[in-house]
C-alpha cells in the first residue's frame, strides 16, 4: 500500500473483524479482545448492533459497523430467516475480507463461519452458554442443534478454527462434540493470542 502523503510504501496491517450481536457485549470484553496493542497491530473492525448500547464509547482507532441483527420470536421464524441473514453477513464480510474473523456467541459463529468458508480467513469462535443452548428437545430445535454442531465441528477439523469458552461446562461440552483440539478455556482471546493465531498460518 502506498501512502498518499509521502509516496512511500506502507505495510498493510492485517484486518481483524469481530462479529457480535450487541456492541455493549463487545464493550464489556474490549480490554481483553481489543486493547490498544491490538488496535495498533491490526485494522480492527467490529460488526455489531449499536442501538442498545447508548453511553458505551467507541475508541477513535476502532471502526464499528452498525449491523442490526434480525431477531426471531420462534425457531420456525429463525430457520426461515437464516438464509437471508447469511447472505447479509456474507456480503459484508466479502467486502471487508478479514484476515482473522472472531465470532462471538453461537449465532454469529454459525453465520460468520459459513460466510468466510471459501476465503483465506482464520476463524475464532467464542461460544457462551454452549451447553444450555442445546437443552431444547423439539424436532425443530434438534435440527438446528445438529446443523450448528456440524458447522462448528467441521470448522475445527477442516479450517483449523479455534473455539473459545469461558467455563468448564462449555469446555467439556465442546470437547465431547468437537474433540480436544483447538478448545481454549480463557477469560477472552487476548492480544498475544490473536497475534499468534495469525502468525501460525
Amino acid at each position: 500500500m502506498i501512502s498518499p502523503s509521502s509516496g512511500v510504501a506502507v505495510a498493510r496491517r492485517p484486518r481483524l473483524v469481530f462479529l457480535v450481536t450487541e456492541y455493549y457485549f463487545f464493550y464489556a470484553m474490549q480490554k481483553d479482545l481489543a486493547p490498544e496493542a491490538i488496535r495498533a497491530a491490526f485494522d480492527v473492525q467490529v460488526v455489531t448492533y449499536l442501538g442498545n448500547s447508548s453511553g458505551k464509547p467507541i475508541p477513535p482507532d476502532l471502526t464499528v459497523i452498525d449491523f442490526p441483527w434480525r431477531r426471531s420470536k420462534s425457531l420456525v421464524m429463525a430457520l426461515l430467516r437464516f438464509f437471508p441473514e447469511f447472505l447479509r453477513v456474507r456480503r459484508l464480510l466479502g467486502e471487508l475480507k478479514p484476515d482473522l474473523l472472531h465470532n462471538i456467541a453461537v449465532k454469529p459463529s454459525i453465520l460468520g463461519t459459513l460466510a468466510v468458508w471459501d476465503l483465506q480467513t482464520r476463524i475464532v469462535n467464542t461460544l457462551t452458554g454452549l451447553g444450555f443452548l442445546f437443552l431444547a428437545r423439539s424436532p425443530i430445535a434438534r435440527l438446528g442443534q445438529w446443523f450448528s454442531l456440524g458447522i462448528l465441528g467441521r470448522a475445527v477439523k477442516r479450517r483449523n478454527a479455534r473455539i473459545v469458552v469461558h467455563n468448564s461446562v462449555d469446555r467439556d461440552f465442546a470437547r465431547d462434540h468437537f474433540g480436544p483440539q483447538n478448545i481454549h478455556l480463557i477469560g477472552g482471546l487476548r492480544s498475544e493470542e490473536h497475534t499468534s493465531e495469525l502468525q501460525s498460518h
